[in-house]
């Protein structure tokens, strides 16, 4: 019994890494026909990205906010760790093309959603600056820059208030 066990996880296991494999090809299909300007059919391949990395993570119809909220958040995270980075670089692409198009609010979604999880995959000790009750926004902006991607995403996020004068925010 132990053995058919074994290998219905490894099988389950080698299915779990190909569908995460075909959502990062997906990913890199959607950039080449962003390159191409081609957004309409970047942001299909994009939209189907996340709908295999979503599945791969259990995120139901939710997105990860309600992921969040999970009592094993944190195992989750550790599980999931490639595929949520993944899944925050395809939810910037998204942004980049609903920013590009002038959709202003879709794109603020995709390019926030994109820094939530960037910020849920910092490390202990960044998490420690960034959950204190009296974190000034330079502790925000260094926890939240911490990396190149993350930093490229609030970039991104001030030019959408730029535009829309927001200038507050931005």
């Amino acid at each position: 019994y132990s053995e058919d066990t074994d290998t219905v996880n490894s099988y389950k296991n080698e299915i779990r890494m190909e569908e995460s494999e075909l959502a990062s090809i997906l990913h890199h299909i959607g950039n080449i026909h962003l390159k191409l300007e081609d957004v309409q059919t970047a942001m299909t391949h994009y939209e189907d990205a996340m709908k295999g990395w979503r599945k791969l993570c259990d995120f139901g119809s939710g997105g990860f906010a309600e992921y969040a909220q999970r009592e094993d958040i944190d195992r989750m995270i550790d599980e999931n760790r490639d595929i949520l980075r993944d899944m925050a670089d395809t939810l910037h692409n998204m942004g980049g093309v609903y920013e590009t198009n002038a959709d202003f609010s879709r794109g603020l979604g995709c390019y926030n959603q994109a820094l939530v999880m960037k910020r849920s995959l910092l490390e202990d000790k960044e998490k420690v600056i960034s959950q204190r009750p009296q974190s000034s926004p330079l502790d925000d902006f260094i926890v939240s820059s911490k990396t190149l991607s993350s930093a490229i995403t609030l970039l991104r996020i001030g030019a959408i208030h730029v535009v829309l004068h927001n200038y507050d925010v931005s």
